[in-house]
């Protein structure tokens, strides 16, 4: 996928034209010269790199609740918390009278959580390959 590969402060633009549009959600990527075709855990991964700063304070760095918090956005833009209801059907087995009784159950659905474990696992991975790109071009500057 096409990453942007440039994830702080100064690669994001919101737009303010007057005071009643402060309140606005609308964030917009900027700053395209180092964008190129990656893996979506690099981008991720340098995103999350980036909240330690130009000073390095990695006590910045998400954890894993705002991880997953970043996670549900990215998975289900339009909706990141929203849950839907979802029908299934039970079969019950009485093993004493061998009769099958059919019922119907619901239950919540959010982005699974097996979805944002591996998420978890990728973008920090990639973390590390973002620091080591960025170590190499510090060298080469």
């Amino acid at each position: 996928m096409i990453n942007h590969e440039e994830g702080h402060e100064l690669g994001l633009m919101s737009p303010v034209f007057n005071v009643e549009e402060l309140n606005r959600n609308a964030l917009y990527l900027i700053d395209y010269e180092y964008a190129s075709y990656n893996y979506r855990g690099f981008d991720i991964g340098n995103h999350f790199a980036e909240y330690a700063g130009f000073e390095c304070d990695y006590s910045l760095y998400p954890d894993m609740n705002e991880q997953y918090h970043f996670f549900r956005h990215y998975l289900q833009p339009d909706r990141p918390h929203e849950v839907e209801w979802r029908w299934y059907d039970i079969v019950w087995v009485e093993f004493r009278i061998w009769s099958v009784i059919s019922s119907e159950s619901q239950s919540l659905v959010l982005v699974p959580e097996n979805d944002l474990k591996t998420l978890y696992v990728e973008a920090n991975i990639y973390a590390l390959a973002s620091h080591l790109f960025w170590s190499l071009w510090g060298l080469i500057q």
